[in-house]
């Protein structure tokens, strides 16, 4: 048995040192730890008639796989959409994908608020070797005013990139950039350059020069690797008024994402909307049990554990609560000695002993169908646990009959209710029908305005709706006040 153990131990290890060199190996031949380099293209220019900029960039990005083994399928490249500008807001560069290319087939874009994502490459297959991509997008109104880019007094507008972004978890051993001003735009250049690499000054150059067709040309160079989410950064200043003011500056995270304030009367009918089937849920019964009681005819009912002489235990359960008819019915037999409740050693009730069949001294004859229905065989001592009614079908249908029956009654000779009650049911629910048909219409148009905001030919359904909303709500608790005492 030892060696059986000792035999299992031996090749656990040697199995389990496989896999960690096996993954260690793998994990070496995913990626190198930096990309070769990135250089990027850019042409500036004003555009006519708008005098505001745009941008034409041309990415280059080299990156070298191991030779074998599971390396990489492409590289994704994040684009930032805007820039945070302070105080809730953000400037927005109205990035527009052009194409991509290297490394394989595949090419997918997509574009949100905060950014445009870019994967290029072969889904397929892993990379080997060295591979160079090719990514061409254009943006707008890439340059901003100084004082709203640095929170400063200093006059004139600024150009200010980042390169590379910072969205990437590898370094660059070599980033650099070319800016072509527009031949147009060089006498309103101010003379303001500066760019950093990794943050500081001193790993960056740049140099300029005059081109033949009179545009003007920026060389940035990063002078040390640039590290793994940070990024060559570069200023370009030109002076005050140079470029328009855009309009889509945003003034707030959810502006930027499309989502508006909601407006008062959004809150105002979405407080109305549900309103509605709380109406419904508490108003029916309401509107039944006090559909036109007559309080004149009779004086007032105490609930007490001896109804009085016009009116029985149960119909005083019915008249104010409306509840099941179990617990006046057969606190009616035992106040009156035809049953007597026995309770357990908690002193919970819970058995019903037969004591003497009905006779004319009960008045209420449901409790004399109740006391014969529990007690077929009318023998003095039968017992009934209050436990086995629950289950008892028959038992059931007989108290739901009982009630049913005796809620009707009410309207008629007992003169606690006048009218009908089927009329006091079908007015309600004439009334419930559309209520309900405008709580969905309101319901659906709401959540539209929340997350599609800016849909105004929703106000209008919203206002008409409300509107008959409140005719109707009005309408039913003027005739609820006028019917009930």
């Amino acid at each position: 048995m030892k060696k059986i153990f000792g035999f299992l131990a031996l090749a656990f290890a040697i199995i389990t040192s496989f896999l960690i060199f096996s993954s260690s190996n793998v994990n070496a031949q995913q990626s190198l730890d930096a990309f070769k380099s990135f250089h990027a293209e850019y042409t500036l220019k004003k555009i006519p008639g708008t005098h505001t900029s745009h941008l034409d960039i041309k990415e280059t990005i080299v990156d070298v796989y191991a030779t074998s083994g599971v390396t990489s399928h492409g590289i994704e490249r994040v684009i930032p959409a805007r820039m945070k500008i302070g105080d809730g807001r953000s400037w927005s560069f109205g990035l527009t994908f052009i194409s991509a290319s290297g490394g394989g087939p595949y090419v997918y874009h997509n574009f949100d608020p905060d950014a445009l994502l870019i994967r290029v490459g072969d889904r397929n297959n892993y990379l080997h070797g060295e591979h160079t991509f090719h990514i061409n997008y254009t943006a707008r109104d890439v340059v901003r005013p100084n004082q709203i880019l640095t929170d400063k007094t200093q006059d004139g507008d600024e150009f200010h990139w980042m390169v590379n972004g910072d969205a990437f978890e590898q370094a660059f051993l070599g980033v650099s950039a070319r800016v072509v001003v527009d031949a147009a735009l060089v006498s309103e250049l101010d003379g303001r350059v500066a760019c950093w690499n990794n943050q500081n000054e001193n790993e960056c150059s740049w140099t300029s020069s005059s081109l033949p067709d009179g545009s003007k040309e920026f060389i940035f160079t990063g002078s040390t690797t640039t590290n793994a989410r940070r990024s060559l950064v570069f200023n370009i200043g030109f002076k005050p008024e140079t470029f328009a003011m855009p309009a889509h500056i945003y003034q707030s995270e959810n502006e930027a994402h499309g989502i508006a304030p909601l407006q008062p009367w959004v809150v105002v009918v979405f407080s109305l909307v549900f309103a509605a089937p709380v109406f419904i849920f508490f108003g029916r019964k309401f509107l039944i049990i006090s559909y036109n009681k007559n309080k004149a005819n009779h004086p007032p009912i105490i609930p007490q554990f001896v109804a009085p002489d016009f009116v029985t235990l149960s119909e005083c359960e019915v008249f104010w609560n409306d509840k099941n008819l179990v617990a006046p019915l057969l606190l009616d037999l035992a106040v009156n000695g035809y049953i007597s409740i026995t309770a357990d050693e908690k002193g919970k009730p819970s058995g019903i002993l037969y004591q003497h069949a009905a006779d004319a001294n009960l008045k209420d004859p449901r409790a004399a169908e109740l006391l014969a229905e529990l007690f077929k065989d009318k023998k003095t001592g039968d017992q009934v646990s209050l436990s086995s009614l629950k289950t008892t079908q028959s038992f059931g249908k007989k108290i739901y009959d009982m009630q049913k029956s005796l809620r009707s009654g009410m309207f008629g000779d007992k003169g606690f209710f006048t009218g009908s009650e089927g009329i006091a049911i079908k007015n309600l629910n004439f009334m419930i029908i559309p209520i309900i048909l405008i709580f969905g219409l309101n319901f659906v148009a709401v959540i539209g305005e929340i997350f599609a905001p800016g849909h105004t030919y929703l106000f209008p359904l919203l206002l008409i709706s409300a509107i008959v909303l409140f005719i109707i709500l009005t309408g039913v608790f003027t005739i609820v006040g006028k019917l009930s005492p």
